[in-house]
């Protein structure tokens, strides 16, 4: 395991060792204001077709770099948004990564209860 460091939210970002050289020397890192991690395609490979992605969250780009839309979601498995190693993640509908999140400061304990 490898950590990357995003400077945006000064925390760091754990990949597995085979996608850090490959993340590290195409794209820049920032977070959003969930806290996920966007790769940004680094300035010099803007206008080349390398077979890279940009501006897509990393957990998409490391499992299925290819795919689009609300329905396609990559869930971390551990919960923890900055674990984005391959053993963390996995394919889900966004029903199912629904059913995963975490109770809300708002809401009772208990899913479906105000």
């Amino acid at each position: 395991m490898k950590e990357i460091y995003i400077d945006s939210g000064n925390v760091y970002t754990q990949v597995d060792d085979e996608d850090y050289l490959f993340l590290i020397s195409g794209y820049d890192f920032e977070l959003n204001e969930g806290g996920y991690v966007i790769c940004k395609l680094k300035e010099k490979y803007k206008y080349k077709k390398m077979g890279l992605y940009s501006n897509k969250s990393l957990q998409k780009l490391l499992i299925d770099p290819e795919r689009r839309g609300r329905n396609h979601v990559i869930d971390h498995i551990d919960g923890n948004i900055l674990n984005n190693q391959k053993s963390n993640l996995r394919k889900a509908t966004h029903a199912q990564n629904m059913h995963n999140r975490k109770p809300q400061k708002h809401m009772s304990k208990y899913k479906g209860v105000h």
